[in-house]
């Protein structure tokens, strides 16, 4: 099972790849700039301009919208820590992998699969 997060593309798609045994490719050979590609009235408020901004609004409204917020921010934080983990105990089984020459196990799917440890232990570092 394999999940990601959007805030940490680079290791999500990297455990995707080890995930399905796929050779784990750069990022910046497929990802692109978010940001570009927001209309203008959006960029200032989007979270991948770079520049979010609460801009004006009413303090009571703002106090409902954060308490309205909170289960979301609490489940952010259980994905965010379990990826966490399962980054972290992907890396030590990599590393275990490297350190004895051995090769990931392959897993039932049909074609090729990418079996060495070190590239994907190179993308997660």
């Amino acid at each position: 099972r394999t999940r990601g997060l959007t805030h940490n593309f680079d290791h999500s798609a990297c455990m995707l790849a080890y995930g399905l045994r796929k050779k784990p490719t750069p990022t910046s050979d497929s990802n692109y700039d978010r940001a570009k590609l927001l209309p203008e009235g959006l960029a200032a408020n989007h979270p991948h301009s770079g520049d979010a901004n609460e801009g004006a609004i009413d303090e009571t409204l703002k106090q409902k919208l954060y308490a309205c917020n909170d289960l979301d921010t609490q489940i952010f934080h259980v994905a965010e820590e379990e990826f966490e983990r399962r980054v972290s105990d992907a890396k030590k089984e990599l590393q275990r992998l490297v350190d004895t020459k051995g090769t990931l196990p392959p897993i039932n799917i049909d074609g090729p699969q990418w079996l060495e440890p070190q590239e994907y232990l190179n993308c997660l570092l």
